[in-house]
């Protein structure tokens, strides 16, 4: 019984990270619904949820690329066998810029089509999406990167660190990004905030990484 309680606690703290991911997906949404709805009545709400449709797709695409690596670099780091652990990380980082690469410049040059995938062209929601969906796009990227090093800083115990970055990602900058960008340059603001917070999170990371 005591080895049972004990393995769940692990469980649990190594699992938290991902539940906050999961958690930030709807957090974002909801915190984008008050701003754009604030900003630009029910038009905002309508093109931000052109995003809100793609957001689920971005977290499994780069969920999957962190659970693809995840049973390789646990099992390196339970060996000790850093060579194997550093081609692991580094393998799930390619395919993290890879993907994130792509379905950036996808929803940033095509963002026309994929507004009209559910609006009509003729709505206002519609010039809404397309003007603002370039400067969402910017922070697939750096979306895909976090969730694959944090998936990777699960897979060597690193829960506390994965954690935090879980909640700034989701919750400490995101939140503030949607109340300020707005108020300081517009309308771009409300679709830059979660890029804008996902890129400083990023910079926290590799900072962090750098500095050890």
């Amino acid at each position: 019984l005591r080895l049972t309680l004990r393995n769940l606690g692990y469980q649990v703290r190594m699992g938290f990270s991902a539940m906050v991911g999961e958690i930030a997906v709807s957090g974002s949404m909801i915190a984008g619904n008050f701003v754009f709805m604030h900003y630009l009545g029910e038009s905002g709400v309508a093109a931000y949820s052109v995003a809100c449709y793609s957001i689920p797709f971005i977290f499994l695409m780069a969920n999957g690329i962190a659970q693809a690596g995840q049973p390789i670099a646990r099992f390196a780091h339970g060996t000790g066998n850093k060579e194997r652990l550093g081609e692991s990380r580094r393998l799930m980082m390619r395919w993290a810029i890879i993907a994130g690469s792509l379905l950036s410049a996808a929803m940033y040059f095509m963002a026309p089509y994929v507004s009209m995938i559910f609006l009509s062209p003729g709505d206002p929601a519609f010039q809404i999406c397309e003007r603002g969906l370039p400067y969402y796009g910017l922070g697939i990227l750096a979306i895909t990167i976090n969730i694959a090093l944090i998936g990777y800083m699960q897979s060597i115990e690193q829960s506390a660190r994965a954690s935090i970055y879980s909640l700034l990602r989701g919750f400490v900058i995101v939140i503030p990004a949607f109340v300020l960008l707005p108020m300081l340059i517009g309308e771009i603001g409300m679709w830059l905030a979660i890029p804008v917070a996902e890129a400083i999170t990023l910079a926290i990371i590799l900072a962090g990484w750098k500095r050890e």
